[in-house]
């Protein structure tokens, strides 16, 4: 499930995130929709064990069913969030459910406490059971993200994600968990969990590959079936959703593990048989367990939202397999439906979707609904079907029954949140899960009387270990005191090892003044959730090259060194592996770090109390290539395989690895991504303050000037790509400094650009105050429309100049993603082609950089020494960039999308036509011969551009890959060494001014955005 934000899947997941498939040959184009493969249900599963039917039970729901109007079915199918819901509005809408997205609390205090979760529960419960308006009385039903533990709530016990319980091999004790956290649920008075994620990871690019068991299926049909019969009871115990039990959620219908690239909320290209085979089993043994709820992906199959999906939802799994409970949509995914918005989707609905999520706009929803059911667009067949599964599975746990949470079972028993007997189960899963890659002469176990330096940034991060989806959706933010009751990695350590008569220090640069006898060393990766753990590579030393250094160092220094990895996939760390003697993978193993000390060291009579046990449940890449790296694919060739790990004692090391990347090829993921690093550092690290102009003088260069803008476009796009925590850093700290504030002329385009960086930031974490500014900016631009640059325009009113294409367009559309108001597309598109009919050439398909170089009245224009018209390169590599961020989150039905892209596709040809043959465009794109030199900030746009095109399906790779590549070889040729671009035309400059040391940030910014798309094609 989504947490609170809007469309930032759009934002992220089809922003570079993810890197290309593999292989040499030139991707294939995708249209941004193709009709899906045709659904075969009879080669489905049939489901024959499932929770059986109860007479009464279903005499019941035809009871109330019967006597609840329409507006009172409507109700039960819309789930509303915490933040944007009273019990007063379920009272008055009779609202079927609510939820609490990641992060979401009561009152918004992260630390709230058990007995204010109750009191709002009952709140809640107490409003849907009022039948003074004379209606029916049907308990609300409260979802929670509960996915490895209770862990919204603190105190609760944070068990290892996923991921971790697949290397424990142990279904027996991922049942024991099951159980565990519905107890720990219960207390807090919630009936419902959206887990267990039954998803099978094929890339391990996806960010939310730690939310998979396996790459395998068996192991995630077993594991399923295990956790659904610990969190609601045994189906054949005739006591199944007895007290203590919770409603879970089998999730995300279906196959969004195995989307192209590892994007998160992409595109599924498997064929209908590995569909069945791969990415179903965990739904077979889900609801042979009993599964009372299945949530739609988000992702598609073969172009076909799952959300719209009638003949998977309705056909196959409600039909084929059997399945009488009800679908629930993911956070807003309906909206993502082509024709569909946050307040409309019959379409969503007829396929089968029961019940809507609808976080924020649910009363716009609602009053739609009630439309379309009186208009016949939605059936009412179809409307009492989804109210009917959706009253059964409120029947089958005894909402009813039970009365107000408080007064249930479990209730307020605040001892069993956190549980003893709770963190020794999961203290029992991260040592069962604890992985053994290498371990040089059986370094491991260790005796307990040595001296022990812990080092490294995860040692003492409680937050780190648990990993996304922890207190907050993406798990960041958090301090070892919001972990009451948890132990860190090195408190653990530290107790064993003075239990033991040793010495333990932790110093996290790995400073020492007294040499230790061995070092273990914490490090891994930073939280994240969804879409922001995507990733374009698996070589860990992209985001942190910090900590092979400091493996180095203690390995230079003669001390023996043990890694300990906190990660949520597999990742190619062979420089990590060679700086190590052991290398022990930990997976993120929750709130019991301790676990990790019970493995690492001896008991204290010397014996090795507790082995390693744990085996890879994803296979481990030999290359940063060996994205999608799954046992049983053809040339399957992993460093470690599938199943594999090291026992207490056993010597085995894979020898000295290769570390640079896997190819000196420029146009490999490993050297793109370097030169994308070196160019974001660079800049980062001198940032001017003033840039010179052509009269000698200079111009200041403000923090919301749109020099800056640009640039810190493609700081977000280095962070997307590489996940480097420091760039994300970067644009939060311009933001916080500019308050959030666009620039401060009221209209100008450029003081709008760098707005397009909060909204980004928004996207990922949806604080209002990071985008209030410019929504209040352009509401006062939409309240005063002025004349079109062709009349009476002046430079600040309107985009008289082609450059400001780049620097407002996308913003607006940005912040129509962000709030799903059409009207900022709408406005957008009309000033978009207002400024087209004045600057751009149709004959030519380029566009003038302003007034100054149209063709006059008199028919005079300005011309080249050759007699050539005049186009900036700089000019139209703004357009071309603006192009492909406005298309980017345009809605797919919006009806300005085909003109844009047929634009785009305009603009692609004839700027191929004029590419340089070192791969870059001079500075006057029609006059080589006149103006030699090359332009590196509209070359980096232009190669963002192509690459946009081609992997959104907008231009042909076959046609434009070449010119993408002879620009990428270009614009390496221009980076120096130390990471400074050159030849990037000055603020000011006309076409005929730009040497080989020129440097503006805007270049840079192009850089880095191209860098993003190109990794995507890399081979």
């Amino acid at each position: 499930m989504k947490a609170l934000r809007y469309l930032v899947g759009t934002l992220l997941g089809a922003a570079g995130l993810a890197g290309g498939c593999g292989g040499t040959t030139a991707p294939t184009p995708r249209p941004v929709a193709v009709p899906g493969p045709v659904v075969h249900a009879e080669r489905w599963p049939v489901v024959e064990r499932r929770l059986a039917r109860d007479g009464g039970v279903e005499q019941r729901v035809g009871e109330l069913l019967s006597r609840m109007s329409v507006e009172e079915k409507v109700g039960q199918v819309i789930q509303a969030e915490l933040q944007n819901v009273t019990p007063e509005d379920v009272r008055r809408y009779h609202l079927g459910s609510v939820l609490n997205g990641g992060g979401s609390t009561p009152g918004g205090r992260k630390r709230a406490t058990a007995a204010e979760w109750l009191a709002l529960a009952d709140a809640f419960f107490a409003a849907s059971m009022d039948t003074a308006d004379g209606g029916v009385a049907v308990p609300v039903i409260w979802g929670t993200d509960a996915v490895h533990g209770h862990n919204n709530v603190a105190g609760a016990t944070v068990f290892p994600h996923n991921i971790g319980l697949g290397a424990a091999r142990d279904p027996e004790l991922v049942r024991r968990i099951g159980e565990a956290t519905a107890k720990e649920v219960a207390v807090t008075g919630l009936d419902w969990t959206f887990a267990p994620t039954v998803a099978v990871a094929r890339d391990d690019r996806w960010g939310r590959t730690y939310e998979a068991y396996a790459e395998d299926p068996e192991l995630v049909r077993e594991y399923a079936a295990a956790i659904i019969r610990g969190l609601q009871g045994d189906p054949d115990s005739g006591r199944p959703l007895e007290a203590g039990r919770v409603v879970a959620t089998a999730k995300h219908f279906l196959g969004d593990g195995g989307t192209e690239g590892g994007r998160n909320e992409g595109d599924n290209l498997a064929t209908e048989e590995e569909l069945v085979r791969v990415h179903a089993a965990g739904y077979v043994s889900a609801l042979e367990a009993g599964a009372q709820t299945v949530m739609a992906s988000f992702s598609s199959w073969h172009g076909r939202r799952m959300h719209g999906f009638g003949e998977l939802l309705t056909g196959v799994l409600k039909g084929r397999m059997g399945f009488d409970g009800f679908v629930v949509g993911d956070w807003n995914g309906h909206a993502q439906l082509p024709g569909c918005t946050s307040t409309s989707c019959p379409q969503a609905f007829n396929a089968g979707v029961d019940m809507f999520m609808a976080p924020e706009d649910w009363q716009g929803l609602y009053h739609a609904m009630l439309g379309q059911v009186r208009s016949g667009a939605i059936p009412s067949e179809r409307l009492d079907d989804a109210v009917r599964r959706i009253v059964r599975v409120k029947l089958r746990a005894g909402l009813f029954e039970r009365g107000r949470p408080s007064s249930r079972p479990f209730a307020g028993r605040t001892e069993l949140l956190g549980a003893a007997a709770h963190r020794a189960i999961a203290r029992q899963v991260v040592r069962e899960s604890l992985v053994l890659l290498k371990n040089r002469a059986g370094l491991l176990p260790l005796r307990r009387d040595l001296r022990v330096l812990v080092a490294g940034p995860g040692a003492d991060d409680i937050g780190r270990q648990c990993g996304g989806w922890t207190l907050t959706w993406q798990g960041d933010g958090n301090t070892n005191a919001d972990f009451p009751g948890a132990t860190s990695i090195w408190e653990g350590i530290r107790q064993a090892v003075e239990g033991g008569g040793g010495s333990a220090v932790l110093q996290v640069d790995g400073v020492f003044a007294e040499r230790p006898d061995v070092a273990i060393v914490v490090y891994g990766e930073d939280p994240y959730a969804e879409s922001r753990g995507d990733r374009a590579t698996l070589e860990y030393r992209i985001a942190h090259p910090g900590d092979v250094r400091l493996l180095r160092r203690l390995s230079a220094a003669g001390v023996p060194v043990v890694s300990v990895f906190l990660t949520g996939r597999p990742q190619w760390v062979n420089p990590e592996l060679n700086a190590s003697d052991a290398f022990v993978v930990a997976w993120l193993p929750g709130s019991e770090g301790a676990g990790v000390a019970d493995v690492l060291f001896r008991s204290p009579d010397g014996a090795a109390a507790t082995g390693f046990t744990g085996k890879l449940s994803f296979s481990w890449p030999k290359t940063p290539d060996q994205t999608t790296l799954n046992r049983g694919d053809e040339g399957y060739d992993p460093l470690f395989p599938y199943g594999f790990g090291l026992a207490s004692g056993e010597s085995g090391e894979p020898g000295v690895l290769p570390e640079g990347p896997s190819t000196a090829d420029i146009h490999s993921r490993g050297q793109i991504l370097s030169a994308m690093s070196r160019v974001a550092d660079w800049q980062l690290a001198n940032l001017a303050t003033e840039a010179p102009l052509p009269d000698g003088g200079s111009q200041e260069v403000s923090d919301t000037e749109w020099v800056r803008g640009a640039f810190f476009a493609g700081v977000m796009a280095a962070f997307r790509t590489t996940a480097n925590r420091a760039y994300l850093d970067a644009a939060l700290g311009l933001a916080e400094k500019n308050g959030w504030q666009p620039g401060p002329r009221p209209r100008h385009a450029d003081d709008l650009c760098i707005a397009q960086t909060y909204a980004e930031l928004f996207l990922l974490d949806r604080e209002e105050r990071r985008i209030q500014p410019t929504v209040a900016r352009l509401d006062a631009i939409l309240a005063e429309p002025r004349p079109g640059p062709a009349v009476g325009w002046r430079e600040d009113d309107n985009w008289s100049w082609c450059d400001a294409l780049f620097m407002a367009p996308p913003t607006m559309a940005m912040i129509g993603a962000a709030t799903g108001d059409r009207r900022y597309f709408d406005a957008m598109g009309a000033m978009w082609w207002e400024t087209s009919a004045y600057l751009y050439d149709q004959d030519e398909h380029l566009w003038y950089r302003d007034g100054r170089y149209v063709p006059q009245p008199d028919g005079s224009q300005p011309r080249t020494p050759n007699g050539r018209k005049v186009f900036w390169s700089r000019g139209n590599g703004w357009v071309f960039a603006g192009l492909a961020r406005v298309l980017e989150h345009l809605p797919a039905d919006h009806p300005d999308r085909p003109r844009f892209e047929r634009q785009m596709r305009e603009m692609a040809a004839a700027l191929v036509a004029v590419q340089g043959a070192d791969g870059l465009w001079r500075s006057s794109l029609l006059d080589r011969d006149a103006y030699p030199a090359p332009e590196t900030s509209g070359s980096g746009f232009f190669a963002y551009g192509l690459a946009w095109g081609i992997n959104h399906g907008v231009l042909d790779a076959v046609t434009y890959l070449p010119a993408v590549r002879r620009a990428w070889r270009g614009l390496d040729w221009a980076l120096q060494p130390s990471g400074k671009l050159g030849w990037v035309q000055q603020i000011g400059y006309d076409p005929r001014s730009v040497g080989a040391d020129d440097n503006q940030e805007y270049g840079a910014g192009a850089f880095l955005l191209a860098a993003s798309e190109l990794v995507r094609l890399a081979p």
